[in-house]
């Protein structure tokens, strides 16, 4: 009874994990990540550095890769492994793995929502207005893969100004309800780290993008990533993803076969 118990609980914080990864992801819009083609821009300029930024970003049809995740909040702490798979503007298909079994697998398409809990044998199909009416907040894949691919996410590009660091240079953009800012590598002009802000409903992420290596033989992907999160709906979380063996472009078969035996949680 005591691991029965202790397992249960391992399951809430890995569902917690998968919810309040992805509540944050979809508080994000994100913007077209199209490039600036035939245009002279300053080299200091603000519009310089954004299309830099811009045209750093992975362009992909499949991504599949493995992770390890570390997640911490006020009551919980918790390492588990993870495969992660997306078809672009499809679905993201992920199982969470703890101890070496598979206990949460997930899949997120354009409208649904699927998780099966298997130490429990339940699962749970929602409309993906489900994650809306919990935390009051937009819902988008296309937003949730952008992060996945360490893409920039743009709340904003009203005001945009810029700064020059003695390591990064800064491009900012605010409103009266949203602010975001993107730290740029001065040598690189790789994204290293993007700060998001929304005033009014008191949301904050800072994601930190590290550990840069050759992922296609020209762009880089970021293995590491550093999540900093608060909110009111779920307090301050901090995630950290530790991704290999990444694939890009390569189909995957992606199966999500819910055994007769579970039961439908409402």
């Amino acid at each position: 009874m005591q691991i029965e118990n202790f397992m249960n609980k391992q399951i809430l914080s890995l569902l917690r994990i998968i919810i309040c990864f992805f509540a944050f992801t979809l508080t994000l819009n994100s913007c077209k990540t199209t490039k600036v083609i035939d245009k002279k821009v300053d080299e200091k300029s603000e519009e310089y550095f954004l299309d830099k930024l811009l045209s750093e970003e992975i362009n992909f049809d499949w991504f599949t890769a493995k992770a390890k995740i570390k997640y911490n909040d006020d009551n919980t702490g918790i390492t588990v492994s993870s495969t992660i798979k997306m078809k672009k503007d499809s679905l993201v298909w992920m199982n969470v793995k703890k101890f070496g079994l598979e206990v949460a697998r997930v899949m997120i398409t354009a409208d649904s929502v699927y998780v099966m809990d298997r130490f429990n044998r339940e699962y749970y199909v929602e409309d993906i207005a489900y994650v809306e009416r919990l935390y009051n907040i937009p819902s988008d894949l296309t937003t949730i893969q952008h992060i996945l691919m360490g893409k920039a996410v743009f709340l904003t590009k009203d005001n945009l100004s810029s700064k020059s660091l003695p390591d990064a240079h800064i491009i900012r953009a605010n409103n009266q309800q949203l602010e975001n800012e993107y730290w740029l590598d001065n040598s690189s002009l790789l994204l290293k780290k993007m700060l998001l802000r929304d005033r009014l409903d008191k949301r904050t992420i800072d994601l930190d993008l590290q550990a840069y290596e050759v992922l296609n033989e020209q762009q880089k992907f970021s293995y590491l990533r550093k999540l900093h999160m608060n909110s009111q709906e779920t307090g301050k979380v901090d995630v950290e993803i530790k991704f290999s063996n990444v694939k890009i472009n390569v189909p995957e078969n992606i199966r999500f076969e819910i055994p007769k035996r579970y039961t439908k949680v409402n």
